[in-house]
């Protein structure tokens, strides 16, 4: 076991919080290391415990300095996180307005607030600065192309440079995107299915986008430089486009198109999910989900940041059970706006926009169901909303830190996190942010694959493919306006907030399955003993952390049970 207070150890734990200042830590391995040395021993008796909660914080810091707030409109900063490809917003003096969650994926771009902090070097000869002020200043709206280098991999990728003309002060503007081979990969595919491209001309193409010039695919080919452009020429006949420009354009085109394709498949399998968006009296936006049985009893369910929409057996399941499940999107996440007045907390205007809902809907007052990790924000909305709120509920309850037991926790990051917060709350803090960032940047369904690889957890996520599919899609939701509000509520999550589950008068019931690796029974038990009269607990035998997804079924029957008496619950 190691010697906490060995300079070795102490020196590998304060190395990698340096590095995380600039995102080059990599999550996973750090997390083994951290559970490694907190079982060298207590940390209170830790020499050094001043210097590694130092470096915690300067870390966060660090993480979290720079665009805390956009400098573009949120209808802007959406569009661009919702392009496959890595795009950032840059001026003509080279500050990056915005970056999309594609772009924080990129080795050693993740703190770049400037262009050129991003790791590539134009194959000119230009700086990546120089590109972008002669290419905004030369009154052309044209693309412009150019090769580089990406520094922490060597691999040449294709920069793609539009400008446009902001509206307003007619500043100029222009996204970057940076197209990667692992990009190009499925893109090429598809172009080559749908123009029918033989195989070395695919192949040609992949280099292409790949970063490569003629002569570099005729040399790795074993070509003449004649016979590749001769395969370019008939490549542009098939697409039907005219230079290496306009095909490029066609592959960035292609990604767009590609989000549609995913649209119209989402709609085939969700026949009752609908969305609305509402005007707050400010004129800011609000955006609103529902789904299960049309004239259904109608709940308000509480998202979190993995599930804002659900399997289509979760919502066959809600209409089988007569039950209307209405989603408000939270403010700061996905398509309803932050809120107006800096005076305004979050809370608050989900607060309202959750009363403005139930106004538009002709609800005096509804049942409020919390999920996963939403259980602090509800039990605060539930006090804000008063009255208007009927009953409390929560599936796959999330117990107060203090009652949390990181004993039999699959997940990593949760039980080190856990395990920290009686001992040094800022490197709890350093953990949940660095979680947060790392999630984003892999995507749900990779971290929750390494999070929680070898258990049963896993084994239920990966029963059906559309549960690990809806998490991601509800995490980039939650990200599409930045990484402010989602880590604001990870963070809420870890504090103790027991006081707010008693903020209300109502009654609170929990569905928990009693085999959840991610917030085991007897945590769930022993909140529930706090206060048995207030609080009921329903188990779910055999069920886990993904007790919604692949209990459909049951968790319905018993919300519809908790809400509704037998006379009042549809036919």
């Amino acid at each position: 076991m190691p010697d906490q207070n060995s300079k070795e150890a102490l020196q590998n734990i304060l190395r990698q919080l340096d590095g995380a200042r600039s995102g080059s830590v990599e999550f996973d391995e750090f997390i083994d290391l951290w559970s490694r040395f907190l079982k060298g021993g207590p940390l209170e008796n830790l020499t050094d415990r001043a210097e590694i909660d130092q470096r915690a914080m300067s870390a966060v810091a660090g993480m979290t300095q720079g665009r805390t707030h956009s400098r573009v409109a949120p209808e802007i900063t959406r569009m661009i996180n919702e392009m496959e490809v890595a795009a950032y917003l840059v001026r003509s003096d080279g500050a990056i307005l915005e970056g999309n969650v594609a772009a924080r994926r990129i080795p050693g771009a993740e703190a770049a607030n400037v262009v050129s902090d991003l790791p590539f070097e134009p194959a000119s000869g230009n700086s990546l600065l120089r590109e972008v002020e002669r290419n905004l200043t030369r009154n052309s709206q044209d693309p412009h192309h150019l090769r580089a280098v990406e520094a922490e991999t060597d691999r040449t990728v294709t920069l793609a440079l539009s400008p446009f003309v902001r509206p307003g002060d007619g500043a100029p503007v222009a996204l970057l995107f940076v197209i990667r081979p692992e990009f190009s990969v499925e893109i090429v595919a598809r172009i080559g299915a749908t123009f029918g491209l033989s195989a070395a001309e695919c192949e040609v193409l992949n280099q292409f986008v790949d970063g490569s010039s003629v002569t570099q695919i005729a040399a790795s080919r074993g070509r003449s430089e004649a016979t590749v452009r001769a395969q370019f020429r008939a490549i542009f006949a098939k697409v039907g486009v005219d230079t290496q420009v306009d095909l490029l354009n066609t592959v960035i085109s292609l990604a767009r198109f590609n989000s549609g394709l995913v649209a119209m498949d989402l709609r085939l399998r969700h026949p009752t999910r609908r969305t609305l968006n509402l005007l707050r009296p400010d004129g800011s936006g609000v955006e609103v989900t529902t789904f299960g049985a049309t004239s259904g009893r109608t709940v308000l369910l509480v998202h979190d940041p993995y599930r804002y929409t659900f399997t289509s057996a979760v919502e066959r399941a809600a209409d089988s059970a007569g039950l209307r499940f209405v989603v408000v999107c939270r403010a700061g996440y996905g398509r309803t706006d932050p809120p107006a007045s800096p005076d305004t907390t979050r809370l608050d205007a989900t607060a309202a926009d959750f009363a403005m809902t139930m106004d538009h809907l002709g609800l005096s007052n509804a049942p409020l169901v919390g999920v996963g990790a939403a259980a602090p924000v509800t039990h605060r909305l539930a006090a804000r909303l008063g009255n208007r709120v009927s009953a409390l509920a929560f599936v796959s309850a999330s117990p107060p830190p203090g009652m949390a037991q990181p004993n039999g926790v699959s997940a990593g990051w949760i039980a080190s996190i856990l395990k920290t917060l009686t001992v040094s709350r800022s490197m709890a803090r350093f953990l949940t942010v660095s979680g947060i960032r790392a999630m984003v940047s892999l995507g749900a369904r990779r971290f929750i694959c390494l999070q929680m690889r070898g258990t049963s957890d896993l084994k239920e996520a990966e029963s059906d493919p559309e549960i690990l599919t809806e998490f991601d899609a509800s995490l980039r939701n939650a990200s599409l306006l930045g990484l402010g509000a989602l880590t604001e509520d990870m963070e809420t999550l870890f504090q103790d907030w027991r006081d707010d589950a008693f903020a209300h008068d109502l009654s609170v019931h929990l569905i928990h399955g009693d085999a959840d690796q991610i917030h085991p029974i007897a945590a769930i038990e022993a909140f529930a003993s706090v206060d048995p009269k207030r609080i009921r607990l329903t188990s779910v035998s055999g069920a886990g952390y993904f007790l919604l997804e692949t209990r459909p079924d049951d968790v319905m029957v018993h919300i519809a049970e908790l809400f509704f008496s037998q006379k009042d619950r549809p036919a």
